[in-house]
């Protein structure tokens, strides 16, 4: 893993691609209070859009005709243990079944059942085999799970993106940036504990960015993202002035791969950031922000809970002013 341009780009895995940085309190807190509020069916179609994007686009051709158990349980089980998502993946493809077991798996170990993490095996069984796939039963614990899918006869068809070419055209931009992921590795700001990063003793993972366009897109309790990054934050951030709560808050989101910032203080009570060089999606819907606007937003208002958005622009660069 290393830091790119204001972005975080993944070379382990087997083709490059533009990951961020997302503390885990943040991301599983949303899908839990979306999925206790009723959007299960809205979570389970936000993993399965994702994982049909990031599979069809990331997996190598030459791997495509390998057995679904050979890929799950050897390359599969080792890139997702790696990177922290899980700790043991098992498929077992029989009489057109597919048996996936797991331990510790990310969103599961924290939340114990939701259906996320079954839309995103879903669309990877679905890819591997071909086939559409239909989840018969399952059994979500916080350290072990089960899944059992019917793969169905007819055959799968790929989903619409804006395709690996371009994607990759919009996150290779060359843009000088100030701090690194190494840099923060250094000072020790970030550190490596059994392969994962923490900060202030909160954990991160890197995901492919794609997620988060998808979940702004699908605009599902948004809101709750404010809060639930004030209540983040507010346990690890104290700044006594506003130059020095934003000037973190500008090292921070760009070491973890959201863009490079550049935030005016423009008057007493008004704030403008600018950033370039943002995570694009492989969505084919446009690319939306709104998640990252949130957790900032979520951020100021440790300072002062005053603090709203007063303005908003998607386009060459995102344009956001915040007044309090």
């Amino acid at each position: 893993m290393e830091s790119s341009v204001g972005g975080i780009v993944n070379k382990f895995k087997m083709r490059s691609r533009r990951d961020v940085l997302v503390f885990d309190d943040i991301l599983v807190e949303y899908i839990k209070r979306c999925e206790k509020a009723g959007y299960k069916k809205d979570m389970e179609e936000i993993g399965f859009y994702w994982g049909s994007l990031t599979i069809q686009a990331f997996l190598p051709r030459a791997l495509r005709v390998i057995p679904v158990s050979v890929i799950a349980n050897t390359i599969g089980m080792t890139v997702w243990r790696n990177i922290g998502l899980l700790d043991y993946m098992k498929v077992v493809q029989k009489n057109g079944m597919a048996t996936l077991e797991t331990r510790n798996e990310y969103i599961t170990r924290t939340i114990g059942k939701n259906s996320f993490i079954i839309g995103k095996y879903a669309a990877i069984l679905s890819f591997l085999s071909a086939r559409n796939v239909e989840l018969l039963k399952s059994k979500q614990t916080t350290k072990d799970s089960i899944y059992v899918f019917k793969v169905k006869k007819e055959r799968r068809t790929d989903v619409r993106s804006k395709g690996k070419r371009r994607y990759d055209q919009l996150n290779q931009k060359k843009i000088d940036i100030e701090y690194t992921l190494k840099d923060f590795l250094k000072r020790r700001i970030f550190q490596i504990q059994n392969n994962k990063l923490f900060f202030r003793e909160q954990s991160m993972l890197s995901l492919e960015n794609t997620l988060f366009c998808i979940i702004s897109n699908r605009a599902v309790m948004l809101d709750e993202v404010c809060e639930i990054s004030y209540d983040f934050f507010k346990k690890v951030i104290k700044s006594e002035k506003i130059e020095e709560h934003v000037s973190f808050l500008k090292k921070l989101m760009q070491v973890m791969g959201w863009g490079r910032f550049k935030i005016i203080i423009q008057s007493q009570n008004k704030i403008k950031f600018e950033i370039e060089n943002a995570p694009c999606g492989l969505q084919e819907e446009p690319d939306n922000w709104d998640f990252l606007v949130f957790m900032i937003l979520g951020y100021l208002r440790v300072f002062d809970k005053k603090f709203h958005l007063s303005e908003k622009n998607f386009g060459k660069k995102i344009c956001l002013q915040f007044r309090y």
